[in-house]
């Protein structure tokens, strides 16, 4: 069961991170190509980044997204109780 909770918090994790990246590279995408005049590059940019923190924070606000996240910091706790409880 241990395995399957690490899978499932890696899997949701590496989501996150993933949505978290795109934003930012599309923030900075955005920034050059309107420091260098490429107005479509500046769209592009634009576009990845809202993209990116929208699907992070629809992921992170929907049901599911609330329910992976209290399951997963729960089974955190109860790792780290186990772990204690192990070492006494």
């Amino acid at each position: 069961m241990k395995a399957i909770w690490r899978a499932l918090g890696f899997l949701f994790g590496g989501l996150m991170m993933s949505m978290i990246i795109v934003a930012i590279l599309g923030a900075f995408i955005a920034l050059f190509g309107g420091m260098f005049g490429l107005e479509k590059l500046r769209s592009l940019g634009a576009s990845l980044a809202g993209g990116g923190a929208a699907a992070f924070f629809l992921i992170i606000l929907s049901p599911l997204g609330r329910v992976l996240s209290f399951a997963l910091l729960a089974f955190k706790s109860a790792a780290r109780e186990e772990q204690k409880t192990a070492k006494h």
